[in-house]
């Protein structure tokens, strides 16, 4: 077993359990994987959907988000999750329905409209769609706002952005030959937190991450679990789309159960299971379980 470079065991295959392996890796139980949230750190609402619909995809939904509150977003595969948050970002258009942020209708009409209305989005695809992988770690890290690292006339500011994405890789624990490093060269869990480097960056108010986790080993994993809480933490409004149950019932402060495209309800951490997550995806009726509305 290695971690950080270094043998921290050797053991025989029949001697060890996932638990004892993940502990080796990252230094806690697998129990542990998932930090505390603080009660009483949820404001008010911060983002607000109401009636969003694209057809074949997503159907009349509504929900809102508080500061501070990390929303689940479960059901089956081709339930809607991917499709509807497009929708709130902006990269695809709907056909009926609006977005709020702090009650100001903003529904972007494409992710420029999403990046200025305050949104964020960790795509389900990184390499694609998240990052350019082709690109140094300090580009990839500040496009989401330019902005601050250029001056008047649209000139790099050097010195300012090398100081802001140093502090950005400190604070993510981007390990890295340095900044000027392509993402190409990073591993799967680097990677993703130079997506997250992006949106911490741009200071937005809405976080929505789709699949956060996939293809990254249990150690970054623990690490952008961290950084969930930490932006939960600065009030920021957040969204976690994932097909790991446990990692929704992990996160979460409330879990919206999708399935054909329409919201079935909502569950709340006294009600998660993995047998309720999945039956209210499927529209069926399990133990009790909330009902719509899951607008508040």
């Amino acid at each position: 077993m290695l971690k950080d470079g270094q043998t921290v065991a050797t053991v025989a295959p029949e001697d060890i359990n996932m638990d004892s392996l993940i502990r080796m890796m990252v230094g806690r139980p697998l129990s542990a994987l998932f930090p505390k949230r603080k009660n009483g750190s949820i404001g008010d609402v911060v983002l607000n959907v109401d009636g969003l619909s694209r057809r074949g995809a997503v159907d009349n939904v509504s929900f809102a988000v508080h500061a501070g509150e990390v929303i689940g977003l479960g059901g089956l595969i081709g339930a809607g999750r991917t499709e509807l948050v497009r929708l709130i970002f902006g990269a695809d258009r709907s056909d009926s329905g609006r977005v709020e942020i702090d009650g100001k209708a903003v529904t972007p009409r494409n992710t420029v409209d999403g990046v200025r209305a305050g949104i964020g989005l960790v795509p389900e695809d990184r390499k694609s769609q998240g990052t350019v992988l082709s690109m140094p770690i300090r580009i990839n890290s500040t496009m989401a706002r330019l902005s601050d690292v250029t001056n008047l006339f649209g000139g790099l500011r050097v010195a300012h952005e090398r100081q802001t994405v140093g502090q950005l890789m400190q604070n993510l624990r981007i390990k890295a030959r340095d900044m000027d490093a392509d993402v190409s060269t990073l591993s799967g869990g680097n990677q993703q937190k130079v997506v997250l480097a992006k949106w911490f960056h741009a200071k937005g108010k809405v976080i929505i991450l789709d699949e956060p986790t996939r293809g990254v080993d249990v150690g970054a994993k623990a690490e952008i679990y961290n950084l969930i809480n930490t932006l939960a933490a600065e009030g920021k409004a957040i969204i976690v789309v994932s097909s790991d149950h446990h990692e929704l019932m992990g996160l979460c402060d409330r879990i919206l159960v999708m399935g054909g495209g329409r919201l079935r309800g909502q569950l709340h951490p006294d009600e998660y299971s993995e047998e309720r997550i999945v039956a209210m995806s499927l529209g069926l009726t399990l133990g009790t379980a909330a009902e719509l509305p899951v607008t508040a």
